[in-house]
C-alpha cells in the first residue's frame, strides 16, 4: 500500500527506492538488529554493489526533494512523505519476507504463512486508521 500511496505522490522512477532498499535493509536488519548466529560476511565486490546502489538511492532522493525530477516542482513535504512511504514499503517487504523463512524454516505450512501475512496487513491499516483522527489524508487518497 506504501508503494500506491508513494506513487500517488512522487515521480514512479523514484518510487523504485521501495526495490532498491530491500537488498540493503536485509543486510542491516541481519547485521544489527537480528545479530543471532554467525554473521555472513560480505565479499568486496558485494560491498562496492552496496555502496552503489547506497549512492544511486540518495541521488534520486536528492533528485525528487529538489524537485528536478520529472513531474517537476513538488512541494518538499509531499516529496519527503513519498520517498519516506517507498522506503519503509521496501523495508516491510524485506521484513516480512525474513520473518516467513524464519517461520517456513521451524515448519509453518504456507497456507499459514499467508493467513499470517494478511492477518497482519489488517491489523496495521486498521491501527492506522484509528489513529487517525479524520481518516486518511487528502493526498493519501487514492482517486
Amino acid at each position: 500500500m506504501a508503494f500506491l500511496y508513494a506513487l500517488k505522490l512522487i515521480e514512479p522512477s523514484v518510487v523504485q527506492i521501495h526495490s532498491g532498499i530491500g537488498p540493503l535493509s536485509v543486510i542491516w536488519i541481519e547485521g544489527s538488529l537480528l545479530a543471532v548466529g554467525p554473521k555472513v560476511r560480505l565479499t568486496t565486490a558485494e560491498r562496492l554493489s552496496f555502496v552503489a546502489l547506497t549512492a544511486s538511492l540518495l541521488l534520486s532522493v536528492a533528485v525528487v526533494l529538489s524537485g528536478f525530477s520529472g513531474v517537476g516542482q513538488v512541494p518538499v513535504g509531499r516529496a519527503a512523505l513519498g520517498v519516506l512511504l517507498a522506503a519503509f514499503g521496501g523495508v516491510s517487504i524485506s521484513m516480512s519476507t525474513m520473518l516467513c523463512q524464519k517461520l517456513n524454516d521451524a515448519g509453518a505450512a504456507p497456507n499459514a504463512l499467508l493467513a499470517f501475512r494478511f492477518s497482519m496487513t489488517i491489523v496495521g491499516a486498521a491501527v492506522v486508521i484509528a489513529l487517525s483522527p479524520s481518516g486518511l489524508p487528502r493526498d493519501l487518497i487514492l482517486d
